[in-house]
């Protein structure tokens, strides 16, 4: 298992390797029908400037025994939040701004490298709250994360919310934050 590492108090960073090409790893970050396979839908302008509308389903990445933190009982279906694209250069980065519900904006950069036959992601996601969205965030991108990895590979996803409820309350409630 890989933690995020915290690089500041608004700021966390992931690394996965992945093994694909970089454009097979990219197609997943980029087409929509296929980052609904391990993040959500929404088809986004990929263009400086472009809409980048996010719909969650995290329901549909799980069990149907599966069921979400109390936190997020009200996630029982559709989640949409709203992003812009704030600068691509396909295929090795893509900077995200994410808009929350309250109105706070974090940004989400998304890079990566080929090393040999393999694919570098580095997943930065910064300009986040508080310790309470830094854990609730970092347990989020460790359960996709780990979803993306087993889609690309042909394996078998583990179940969100069952994955992202362990991160949290063994993972990232005690190295990031305190309530996740």
């Amino acid at each position: 298992m890989k933690s995020a590492e915290k690089i500041d108090d608004q700021t966390v960073r992931f690394k996965r390797l992945f093994d694909a090409s970089k454009e097979q790893v990219w197609s997943y970050l980029v087409e929509g029908e296929k980052r609904s396979m391990w993040l959500c839908g929404g088809e986004w302008e990929l263009k400086p400037g472009g809409r980048a509308p996010m719909h969650f389903d995290n329901p549909s990445l799980s069990r149907a025994d599966d069921l979400p933190p109390p936190r997020y009982a009200d996630e029982t279906g559709s989640v949409i939040h709203e992003g812009q694209i704030q600068q691509i250069d396909a295929p090795h980065r893509l900077v995200l701004l994410w808009v929350e519900h309250d109105g706070s904006r974090s940004e989400v950069t998304f890079e990566l490298i080929e090393q040999e036959e393999k694919t570098l992601l580095t997943l930065t996601h910064c300009k986040l709250t508080s310790e309470d969205m830094l854990s609730g965030v970092s347990a989020g991108w460790h359960a996709h994360l780990d979803i993306w990895l087993a889609v690309v590979s042909g394996e078998t996803p583990p179940s969100f919310w069952s994955r992202f409820n362990r991160l949290a309350t063994d993972v990232y409630a005690h190295d990031i934050g305190s309530d996740a």
